[in-house]
């Protein structure tokens, strides 16, 4: 028995000197797993932040286009609004011009013909008495 217990005794302290040593090792690794676990979720917390940023970046940069977008569409109809406009107002003064020469040209070709009509009676006038002359002096 006390061969039993010498052993032990000899045993003992080795099998707690290798426990001690698998603690240690349990430890380190343990240790080492969570630093790397650390590592990753850093790394990805980080990833996370980028793809947050992007995504912020997208999200303002479509906002920004879709406000061009609209600012361009309103721009686009007030100019259509107003060449819409414009031309609605030549086309308002090109038809009073024209209705006003139309009118101008009626009264100066009226008054021409009136002018060319006494003009052709004066004349008219004129060459029945000289026929009358004519026709008198031929008789006598």
């Amino acid at each position: 028995m006390l061969d039993i217990i010498d052993e032990l005794r000899t045993r003992i302290p080795e099998e707690v000197r290798a426990a001690r040593r698998a603690a240690q090792d349990k430890d380190k690794l343990l240790s080492q797993a969570q630093a790397e676990a650390a590592r990753i979720v850093s790394g990805a917390q980080e990833e996370a932040m980028k793809l947050i940023d992007q995504q912020s970046v997208i999200r303002e940069a479509q906002e920004r286009a879709d406000s061009l977008l609209k600012e361009a569409q309103e721009q686009a109809r007030i100019l259509r609004d107003t060449a819409h406009d414009d031309v609605e107002r030549v086309l308002a003064l090109a038809q009073s011009r024209d209705e006003t020469i139309r009118t101008e040209t009626d009264e100066y070709v009226k008054e021409t013909l009136e002018r060319l009509g006494e003009f052709l009676n004066r004349e008219h006038s004129l060459v029945e008495n000289g026929l009358k002359v004519f026709e008198s002096i031929n008789h006598e």
